[in-house]
Order: structure tokens, then C-alpha cells, then sequence
């Protein structure tokens, strides 16, 4: 019996998952805080010093665990830049995206 649903599902990730970044050209990602006005109420506003810490330290984590050459932390986004100053360095899962997208979020 044939799976064509299965088969068309492996065929969209294979199209997906081989798609990288240009070699010598930076990254730049953002991470956005989700919902972050409802997980904040209660903290000391307008600046909060547990939550500039956090993700100060999320900021940091990230740098560290993907090799990024520049992090930077804004309300609630995480800026980070990668860049390959030559055609064999890597950058962070050598580019691929959807690969680089789905970690990034499980590490924030």
C-alpha cells in the first residue's frame, strides 16, 4: 500500500531541510518574546532588573552555545550575527536554516 501523504510530507522536508544560507554573507536572527506583556505583569516596570538580567543571560548562553560573533539584548528580543570570513569556515549548523531556526528556540 502506498503512503502518499507520507511520501509528500518526507518530500516538502527534504526541499526544507537542504536549504542554507549564502557562504560569506552574515546572519542576523531575532528572537521575539512571545506574550511577554502577560509573563511580565507584576514586575517592576518600566525596567525590571530580574528580567534585563535573564535575558542578559539568555543573551549570553546563546552567543556561547551557537558560536554567534554578536549578541545583543533589547526588551524582549535576542539579536545575534554570525558571519564566515572564509568560504571553509562554518557559522552555526553550517546555515541551514530550518535546522538553525528550530534550535534557536529551544535554546531561548
Amino acid at each position: 500500500m502506498s503512503d502518499n501523504f507520507g511520501d509528500r510530507m518526507k518530500m516538502y522536508e527534504k526541499a526544507e531541510s537542504g536549504r542554507r544560507f549564502m557562504p560569506l554573507l552574515p546572519v542576523y536572527a531575532r528572537l521575539d518574546g512571545r506574550s511577554f506583556s502577560r509573563f511580565t505583569k507584576g514586575f517592576n516596570r518600566p525596567y525590571d532588573k530580574r528580567m534585563s538580567e535573564a535575558m542578559i543571560d539568555t543573551t549570553k548562553y546563546l552567543v556561547e552555545e551557537t558560536n554567534a560573533l554578536i549578541g545583543y539584548s533589547q526588551s524582549d528580543e535576542i539579536s545575534l550575527v554570525w558571519y564566515s570570513d572564509s568560504i571553509d569556515s562554518q557559522i552555526f549548523f553550517d546555515g541551514k536554516i530550518q535546522k538553525m531556526v528550530s534550535v534557536l528556540a529551544a535554546l531561548a
